[in-house]
Order: structure tokens, then sequence, then C-alpha cells
């Protein structure tokens, strides 16, 4: 538990307040405890033997090892706003998470931090970081930041972003290049 609240402290204060745990004044960790379950699996995984995994903690994927020798993996990247379109295929050899998010076809699921008011700004938003933990806190605090998201995800070293707008217009950080056609 210790180890959750630190991380969900490290989230919070990097992401200046976008990421919390203390919406409408009440302790729920769950937002950074599915990436954290999921990238604490592959490590139990890979200490096991098995070094080449994919896990999927509710599609939040935390890959590691190389893949099968001229294979890569694959996300295939289809935003909500237009489902026929692939927006792209992610590819990436070793270890890396990838937490993408999209709002449920009914309504946003992340709040803005200080209105609790839905965030609309994405219909798609996709975040690649070192650890899936931090990826996954940093991608709901992006969503939440709405406009700023951009600029505040260029500020962080060694994450990238795809984001999908509602009306089917893409930006992409720099350096996702690296990971995405």
């Amino acid at each position: 538990m210790h180890e959750v609240l630190s991380l969900c402290a490290q989230a919070t204060h990097d992401s200046d307040g976008w990421f919390s745990i203390a919406l409408a004044g009440s302790l729920d960790p769950s937002r950074l405890v599915k990436g954290w379950a999921a990238e604490a699996a592959s490590q139990l995984l890979y200490d096991a033997g098995a070094h080449r995994t994919c896990v999927n903690g509710g599609g939040d994927l935390q890959l590691r090892g190389q893949p099968i020798p001229r294979q890569a993996v694959a996300h295939r990247h289809r935003p909500r706003a237009a489902p026929r379109k692939l927006a792209t295929v992610i590819t990436a050899h070793g270890t890396w998470p990838l937490p993408p998010r999209a709002p449920l076809n009914t309504a946003p699921t992340f709040s803005t931090h200080t209105t609790a008011q839905p965030a609309t700004t994405f219909a798609s938003l996709t975040l690649i970081g070192p650890r899936l933990t931090l990826t996954d806190t940093y991608t709901t605090a992006a969503f939440a930041r709405g406009n700023g998201a951009q600029n505040w995800v260029e500020t962080l070293d060694g994450y990238e972003a795809l984001a999908v707008l509602p009306d089917g217009q893409e930006w992409r950080t720099p350096g996702f290049r690296r990971y995405g056609s």
C-alpha cells in the first residue's frame, strides 16, 4: 500500500494535480493500481524465466523482451471517433508499456481535476513510456488536462503520445514516430 500511495503522490506532483486519487473527497487509488498490477505481473513472469511476454491489464499493455526474430509487436490504434480508420500501428522492441485511453461510447470516463466535469478533448489518447504504472497515470492526467496535454507530455522525459480528437484530427509528440507510422 505504501508503494501505491507513494506512486500516486509522485503522479499527482508530476502532473500538477491533473492526476488525483482524491476526487470528490474520497481516497481512490484505482486509477493507478491497474497499471501497477500489470507491471508487477510482468516482472513476476520475467523473474520466473518468461522473457517475451505481453501482460494486458484491461487494455493497458506491458510488453517485455524481444519479439521472435523478424517479428515486431504491434498495437493497432483505432480511435472511437472513426472506428473504421486505423490511426497507427505501434511497433517496438524490448520492454515498453502502452496504456491507450478512449472514452466510452456514451460519455467520457475521465474528469477534470478542478471541476469534476467530463473530459471531452480527446476521442483517444495513447502514451508510451518507460514504466506502465506512471505511463498509465500520466495518460489519465493528460486526458483530464485536455488542450494543454501535448505541451505537458513533451516535457516528460521518455514519454511520447498520439492523440485523436473528436473530429478525427490527430497530434503526435515529436518522438512518437519511433513507435508508430
